[in-house]
């Protein structure tokens, strides 16, 4: 009769894969590649999920999105709800070595989505809200979004609340566009907690309340969100839903100008011109009118025209008024229009030429002109 043998330790497949994950786990990623291979080889699905996360990340590996890419199909195509999902972001942009595929990312994100992937439910509506991969049908993006969203997912319940503002999908409705900014909001989204306190402001769908607004967009703010920035700036300068404070208003203006904001910038430009919340200084405020009309502040560019006009932070030059004149006029600014006629008439037809052949070719987003030919 032959004696039991002694138990040993555990050595196949199943090992090596919790001994992987194990070095996984800990970063020790060279050992995490030598067990998980084999394992992953062998047709185990989680093995093949976590090889393909080493290569999308390049964790102890090279990065090569197409391994990964191998990696995660091989355990998608047994189910696996996380490879289905990574395999379908994957895919829904050009990555080096792996080509942007809308129909492959769709058909594999919809197969997690309907095993209640909350990830993937939200990445299919946003494949459905813009007809990437699928049809467009805004119906079926709230359908997405709502199965996310009723998991809690912030950005679903953001966009859900998106859909119902702008009425689509559904009918809109500001009250339940509020509901679900709300519930977003109080996860941290910052944009679901700005357009919560423009509601607030507004008073649709909630009632009108200014200092739940400046609440709500004080929080989004101060996560740097450029928009609620510029309007904790003007709470504080108008007093709206906060002690009315222009040097405070200025400073947040400054943070929101800092970001790109036009209208912040415009308005720091009209501070410093007006030495309002801070020293009146007509070259800063030249700085800043200069910056928001270079993104087509139609504002702006009449302000800056007038600092030309008046050599107030510039020197005094009229063609670069008129200039600046045309170009906030034909951009719709009736004040910089009564400008340019006033100015038309104290100017030679040399000059007016000069002015409408700078106007002519400037273009948004590049630097205004300076100086002129005369």
């Amino acid at each position: 009769m032959k004696s039991q043998e002694p138990e040993s330790s555990q050595t196949g497949t199943e090992g090596n894969l919790d001994m992987g994950l194990a070095a996984l786990f800990q970063e020790n990623y060279i050992e995490a590649r030598s067990l998980l291979t084999p394992v992953a080889e062998a047709g185990d699905a989680e093995a093949q999920y976590h090889l393909g996360t080493m290569f999308q990340f390049g964790h102890g590996v090279a990065q090569d999105y197409r391994q990964a890419a191998e990696w995660y199909r091989r355990a998608a195509e047994q189910g696996n709800i996380l490879a289905q999902t990574e395999l379908g972001s994957l895919y829904s942009e050009d990555r080096p070595g792996l080509a942007r595929d809308d129909i492959l990312a769709a058909e594999w994100t919809q197969r997690a989505a309907e095993q209640s992937n909350r990830i993937a439910q939200y990445n299919l509506g946003l494949f459905y809200a813009n007809g990437r991969g699928v049809p467009q049908n805004d119906t079926l993006a709230v359908e997405w979004y709502r199965r996310a969203a009723e998991q809690g997912d912030p950005s679903a319940q953001l966009n859900l609340g998106a859909m119902y503002a702008s009425g689509r999908g559904e009918p809109q409705n500001y009250a339940q566009a509020a509901e679900w900014y709300t519930l977003a909001a109080n996860q941290g989204n910052h944009i679901a907690q700005k357009n919560l306190g423009l509601m607030y402001l507004s008073g649709d769908g909630v009632p009108k309340n200014e200092a739940l607004a400046y609440t709500w967009l004080r929080r989004s703010a101060d996560q740097g969100n450029m928009t609620s920035l510029f309007e904790v700036g003007l709470a504080y300068y108008y007093g709206r839903g906060v002690d009315q404070d222009k040097a405070t208003a200025a400073e947040w203006f400054k943070r929101a100008a800092a970001k790109g904001s036009d209208g912040a910038q415009y308005n720091l430009g009209l501070m410093y011109t007006n030495g309002e919340g801070v020293l009146q200084d007509y070259a800063q405020a030249v700085r800043f009118y200069r910056s928001a009309a270079e993104q087509g502040n139609t504002n702006a560019l009449n302000n800056l025209g007038v600092s030309y006009r008046e050599g107030k932070g510039v020197p005094q030059n009229s063609v670069l008024a008129y200039a600046l004149y045309n170009l906030a006029a034909a951009r719709g600014n009736e004040l910089a229009a009564g400008n340019r006629r006033q100015l038309l008439s104290q100017m030679t037809p040399a000059q007016v030429q000069e002015g409408q052949r700078l106007a002519a070719s400037w273009r948004e987003g590049q630097p205004l002109p300076r100086h002129t030919r005369l």
